[in-house]
């Protein structure tokens, strides 16, 4: 996985990456559990959800403990998930659950890595869904944010939105938001 910038189209360092406070919207959504119940999960990311392939908790929180090591059923999608907990998880923001998408953020990766997940490529380098997120294939980021809430909330699987600020990696030539996608990179040593 590699720091990328949609709209120069390339990798970047991590040294080209600033910090950009900005408002966001915290939707709360429901994953139902193979065996019966829902787990809320509050995401500003709901546009990666096809690309969801575990839900984390922290080890120490009664609310989620005795869920560990049973499968979630991601919304719209229908993919099945696991439930698996890590100390990286923050029990005080959000619901305290977590979705792991490949790759929403920085985190995303380590747990991927770590966790030997399953990847699931759902952005291309120009910062559009692939085909691995059926209808939503094509659009913006932004366009299938809007979309895949929309459709969300029409199937009953939004509990709530929350208005957030939230400090977001830009790239620094273009302020636009990094995504961390899988590519080929080379490098060059110098002499």
């Amino acid at each position: 996985p590699t720091i990328w910038c949609p709209t120069c189209r390339t990798a970047i360092a991590q040294a080209e990456v600033d910090d950009v406070a900005r408002e966001a919207t915290m939707v709360t959504l429901v994953f139902a559990l193979e065996d019966g119940g829902a787990l809320p999960i509050a995401t500003t990311r709901p546009e990666l959800l096809p690309a969801c392939v575990a839900v984390f908790v922290h080890p120490d929180d009664a609310r989620y403990r005795a869920l560990v090591g049973r499968h979630a059923i991601t919304p719209l999608f229908g993919e099945r998930v696991p439930i698996l907990n890590d100390y990286r998880v923050d029990p005080a923001k959000g619901t305290g659950a977590v979705m792991c998408c490949t790759f929403g953020d920085a985190t995303d990766v380590e747990w991927w890595y770590a966790y030997h997940l399953p990847l699931i490529v759902v952005l291309d380098d120009a910062g559009r869904l692939t085909g691995r997120a059926g209808p939503y294939a094509g659009l913006t980021v932004s366009e299938a944010r809007t979309r895949i809430i929309a459709d969300l909330e029409a199937a009953g699987d939004v509990h709530g939105r929350e208005a957030i600020r939230q400090t977001v990696r830009v790239h620094e030539r273009c302020d636009t938001p990094i995504e961390h996608i899988e590519t080929r990179q080379w490098f060059v040593r110098l002499l």
